[in-house]
């Protein structure tokens, strides 16, 4: 075998081992989640982003989603009624999502348009994140001018693990008791 053979069957032994890349109509331009420039300059974005994926949010599709070592739970969709959206956006490819109440701490935003979706890490922090700025161009089109998608649905999945934040405070609790018990047994009458 020649140089030549050698790295042509390289070539197609790692392309058999590469997820292939979603591309627009024509396959010229690949897509990926981050071409969602709204979404990913949106405030609380965490920089993180996984898609697109064929699929479905929620119902009959996936119900959680994991960023690093976190899972991330299904808490609701804009075609329930969860509470987690104030409104159904209507089939839009950009605007903004509102939540019924403010999303706080590290939760994840999926956008889903017709048969693809992408998920997106936010944090709310403590204060929290009312409304959340999107735009569906890191679904299945929208790169290089393409007309994108309209939204079919948004979710948000949430964490059932507490932060170490909600530790720390439980802890400062806890101790806090164990000081307040020991002071009172200290002035308790002895017999």
């Amino acid at each position: 075998m020649n140089a030549r053979h050698i790295a042509s069957a390289a070539a197609l032994v790692a392309a058999a081992f590469v997820t292939p890349a979603h591309t627009a109509p024509g396959g010229s331009f690949p897509v990926a989640c981050g071409n969602s420039l709204s979404t990913v300059f949106a405030a609380g974005y965490d920089s993180q982003c996984q898609g697109p994926t064929v699929g479905t949010l929620g119902g009959g599709g996936i119900m959680s989603a994991t960023f690093g070592a976190q899972l991330y739970t299904l808490a609701g969709t804009t075609l329930d009624a969860s509470g987690r959206f104030s409104a159904q956006t209507g089939a839009l490819q950009w605007g903004e999502l509102f939540l019924s109440a403010p999303q706080t701490g590290p939760f994840v935003l999926g956008l889903q348009g017709g048969g693809t979706y992408s998920l997106y890490l936010f944090n709310g922090g403590s204060a929290g994140l009312a409304a959340i700025e999107f735009d569906t161009y890191g679904l299945t089109q929208g790169f290089a001018g393409l007309a994108a998608p309209s939204l079919t649905q948004a979710a948000i999945f949430t964490s059932a693990v507490p932060e170490p934040g909600t530790y720390a405070f439980m802890l400062s609790g806890l101790l806090m008791l164990g000081w307040l018990a020991q002071r009172r047994r200290a002035a308790a009458p002895t017999r």
